[in-house]
């Protein structure tokens, strides 16, 4: 799939690029967001099975979402000059908000029309170079051909409010659970509770509406538009679209638009009660994972409670489709380094075994073990061994241990072939020291690229510090000369240890080790992103350590002082929000535990015989 892709985003780039420049530098989200927004869609033509249009929204465009809530992100059209500015302009929080900028046009004008005007655009500016307008030009001329949009609505006007402005809106919507009327507002969508959007920037947002009564899901095409200079819309019921007090109501119907969107109370509920009805769902599987993303990010940044965010993911535990695992993944995940600490197994852990019990049983760590899989249990399966395996279940935990000291043994391969770091990580928190060095040495002897990054990607998630440690230090050593590994392994090594219980090995290896690092690793983008990422879920002890780090790196040159502000936000945010939300989160675990609200599926034993009986099955069939 990754391999389609990266083919399919140079093709673009033959039309997006090549054929067709750019005018100057600021405008390289004109290449790179065409290209990285077609790289999934040519793909799926050729490779029809993966759900790569979800991917794009549940992968890409809602990661891209963070990396643009922070009042220091800039416009896609900003003015660029100097080096650093210039590589800025195509690092990912760029060109993929142009993805998702150029995928909202696509929808909003229906695709026939957005393909008419992006074939004029390519004819017309073949062999030269163009700026915003001349794209802008083509697909208007191709509106007022097929009569699209409003009359008083410009394809200028809108896209302009999306590429001249930084950061992205926020609809807040209330109803009126009498007059059933809907008031919809917009505002300036910041993460952090410590920032304020002082100049009042306001857009052109095409509103797609569902309801219980009328879900539409296949319908993304605009009811109403929320102009710019417009805080405030009422809509009402019509013929073909009514609700009452006891039907949900949703915007952005397949996440189209590039934006976020709060309810009331009550309409979260309504959603929530939907969702857990289970399969099959009346939501759509991209607006399923829309609300999950939604709901949490609004919790992180306070706008929401994190109760409703928990109501809301509880009904994973009936979600089969990949696609929308990968939202619930990301912030699962973020929730066990949130959560992290002495009672955690006791209430998130719990809660995380509940969610993946049944997903666990049915998918089992061996592919093909009832048959030949689905292409998206494939990809699920890793997904939900990597959260079993993190909730503490002990069939997840004995399985992946008994992979890789079989291999480190026989040197037989047990592990699945996708996403095997996750097998391998997993397995090595609790082999014995034996396993790890076999797997150390077998990373210095592998010259397979993709070999090594299942190592790379897994090897420091052992649970010895000192053995980290030294694994760390070799990779920061310039004068290796029989070993060799690259920046991108070296940065694998030490965000894997990060991620799995050994921050406080990193944090003392950058602290003591930064000039070697400079020289090895270099401190550039990827450095600058996980130091961000561990900013976001230190334990309150680390925090001094980490921020007298910052100031050294900052006083060597390694950093600049932006980014030291950035992780010192997120760090504070970090500790507020962990005092403030940790024991309402498990009073909410503990109220859903209750034996009146339903029996757990905790209360079912583990059945040790049939996982030691799966991989003797397995080692039957590699011996």
């Amino acid at each position: 799939m990754e391999i389609g892709r990266t083919i399919c985003h140079q093709l673009a780039h033959n039309y997006f690029g090549n054929l067709v420049g750019m005018r100057w530098w600021n405008y390289a989200w004109m290449t790179e967001g065409f290209a990285n927004y077609h790289e999934y869609f040519f793909t799926s033509y050729y490779l029809p099975d993966f759900p790569l249009k979800e991917i794009f929204v549940t992968d890409f465009l809602q990661k891209n979402l963070v990396e643009n809530s922070y009042l220091m992100s800039t416009s896609l059209n900003k003015y660029v000059e100097t080096r650093k500015e210039v590589e800025d302009a195509f690092d990912f929080g760029m060109v993929s908000k142009a993805a998702g900028v150029l995928r909202m046009c696509d929808n909003m004008v229906e695709r026939p029309t957005f393909q008419k005007g992006l074939q004029k655009y390519v004819r017309e500016m073949a062999f030269d170079v163009a700026g915003p307008e001349d794209f802008y030009r083509s697909i208007q001329a191709a509106v007022d051909e097929d009569k699209t949009l409003p009359e008083d609505i410009k394809v200028a006007d809108i896209l302009s409010s999306w590429t001249d402005q930084p950061g992205y809106p926020l609809i807040t919507v209330m109803r009126n659970y009498q007059t059933n009327d809907i008031v919809v507002n917009q505002q300036r969508f910041l993460s952090s509770r410590e920032e304020f959007d002082r100049d009042g920037l306001s857009w052109y947002i095409p509103l797609s509406i569902a309801t219980a009564k009328n879900p539409e899901m296949m319908d993304s095409k605009p009811r109403e538009w929320l102009k710019r200079g417009t805080r405030e819309l009422v809509i009402k019921t019509i013929e073909n679209q009514t609700w009452t007090s006891d039907d949900w109501i949703l915007f952005n119907i397949q996440q189209t638009g590039y934006y976020r969107v709060n309810y009331d109370t009550h309409n979260w509920k309504l959603l929530a009660n939907d969702l857990y009805k289970g399969s099959p769902y009346t939501i759509g599987l991209i607006n399923r994972a829309q609300i999950i993303d939604d709901s949490f990010n609004l919790a992180y940044s306070d706008i929401i409670q994190f109760t409703i965010a928990l109501d809301i993911i509880k009904y994973v535990k009936y979600e089969r489709e990949y696609a929308v695992w990968v939202t619930a993944y990301r912030h699962l995940l973020n929730m066990i380094r949130r959560l992290d600490g002495p009672s955690y197994s006791l209430y998130f852990g719990r809660f995380l075994q509940h969610l993946t019990y049944d997903h666990f049983d049915r998918l089992d760590v061996f592919e093909n073990t009832h048959g030949k899989d689905e292409v998206k249990d494939t990809f699920l399966r890793p997904i939900i061994v990597d959260l079993a395996c993190r909730s503490g279940s002990g069939m997840c935990l004995i399985a992946t241990r008994t992979m890789v000291t079989a291999e480190a043994l026989t040197g037989h391969v047990l592990v699945p072939h996708e996403k095997p770091s996750i097998y391998y990580c997993h397995g090595l928190k609790n082999a014995d020291e034996n396993t790890f060095q076999f797997f150390w040495r077998k990373l210095k002897s592998l010259t397979n690229e993709q070999e090594r990054t299942h190592i790379t990607n897994s090897i420091s998630c052992y649970h010895n510090f000192n053995s980290v440690y030294a694994l760390l230090l070799e990779t920061a050593n310039p004068n290796l000369v029989d070993v060799f590994y690259t920046n991108l392994e070296r940065f694998q090594i030490l965000m894997t240890a990060a991620r799995n219980g050994n921050v406080k090995a990193v944090v003392h290896f950058l602290r003591e080790n930064h000039e070697d690092i400079a020289r090895t690793y270099t401190f550039n983008i990827r450095m600058e992103q996980g130091l961000k990422e561990i900013s976001g879920c230190l334990q309150e002890e680390d925090q001094k350590e980490f921020a007298e780090l910052l100031q050294i790196l900052l006083a060597a040159g390694h950093i600049n002082s932006n980014l030291v502000e950035r992780c010192t936000i997120d760090m504070e945010y970090h500790r507020k929000w962990v005092k403030e939300n940790k024991i309402k989160i498990e009073e909410w675990i503990a109220d859903y535990f209750r034996p009146a609200r339903h029996n757990s599926a905790m209360g079912k034993i583990i059945n040790l015989p049939i996982i030691l009986f799966s991989i003797a099955g397995a080692f039957y069939v590699v011996f």
